[in-house]
């Protein structure tokens, strides 16, 4: 039995706005917003049925300190893909149970599908503020916060004036091993989805191959693209102007073009195409249906 094809009611149903109150501050970036799970799934299920649709899950990565799901959208009725998404949370939060973890991956994931599915496509866009939302902390922000408090010229001569240790010694001291157990390893790992690099990394730790595949892993992203030093911002799945960007390869964009602007590793390319490819579907769909009606 063939399925259906997705009707550009259902596109405008998918895509709809919620009401204030369906949206909230992420707890680790509160300057961001996202849509309340249920919210979520409220519209999935409005739109394609009560348990007329899935999301089959993988495990791709667990560790002591984290966890990384795959998931697959799957409708039983109606033909659409979606390309396949990632999700995931921390294991070693203070007082979080290995079930609530689970969840959360889950929901990070289902998130992401739902930007697809342009499920909160104006909070996806950036054109949802909440009241007294925080803003974006500039690049001078960051800075003032970071830089520690130089001492007065007589103290820091006083400073100097100490037995220092041997330059080795002193860098073997100041550089650490990162791995997935290490305290900061969660906070590199979203400092290198933010558009951080490896190199500047490499300053702090000491970084063996194996970690950067596992870099790799949790952020969907070649560490070796992150390596490149130019200004080029790196496209994921979840940057601000991932849409247009497939909105552009739809209407017959290239992606050559977008590599003069972005780092786009296989992954994510895969990712554009396959969305801009579902996307010039819909368009066709559309126009058919337009001129039988």
């Amino acid at each position: 039995m063939s399925k259906k094809q997705v009707t550009s009611e259902m596109r405008d149903q998918l895509r709809s706005p919620f009401p204030n109150e369906a949206y909230q501050a992420i707890e680790s970036k509160p300057y961001l917003t996202t849509l309340k799970a249920m919210y979520v799934t409220e519209r999935l299920n409005d739109v394609f049925g009560l348990g007329r649709w899935t999301i089959e899950f993988n495990i791709i990565e667990k560790t002591p300190e984290n966890i990384v799901l795959q998931g697959e959208f799957i409708s039983f009725d109606f033909d659409i893909h979606v390309p396949k998404q990632f999700g995931g949370h921390a294991l070693n939060r203070k007082g979080m149970e290995l079930a609530d973890a689970y969840k959360s991956a889950v929901t990070d994931c289902q998130s992401k599908i739902s930007s697809y599915l342009e499920i909160g496509i104006d909070m996806f866009k950036g054109l949802i503020k909440l009241p007294n939302q925080q803003k974006r902390p500039t690049n001078t922000q960051q800075n003032q916060t970071t830089q520690r408090k130089r001492p007065a010229n007589n103290q820091q001569n006083q400073t100097t004036q100490r037995k220092r240790p041997a330059n080795n010694q002193q860098k073997k001291q100041r550089k650490q091993v990162l791995n997935e157990k290490h305290k900061d390893f969660s906070k590199s790992t979203q400092y290198l989805i933010n558009g951080g690099t490896l190199a500047e990394l490499r300053k702090r730790f000491i970084i063996d191959k194996r970690v950067e595949k596992l870099l790799s892993t949790y952020i969907g992203v070649d560490t070796k693209v992150i390596d490149i030093k130019d200004n080029k911002e790196i496209l994921t799945d979840t940057h601000k102007d991932f849409t247009k960007c497939v909105e552009y390869l739809a209407e017959s964009g290239s992606i050559e073009e977008l590599r003069k602007r972005f780092k786009i590793d296989k992954l994510v390319q895969k990712g554009l195409e396959n969305a801009a490819a579902d996307l010039i579907f819909l368009h066709w769909h559309q126009e058919q249906q337009k001129k039988q009606g």
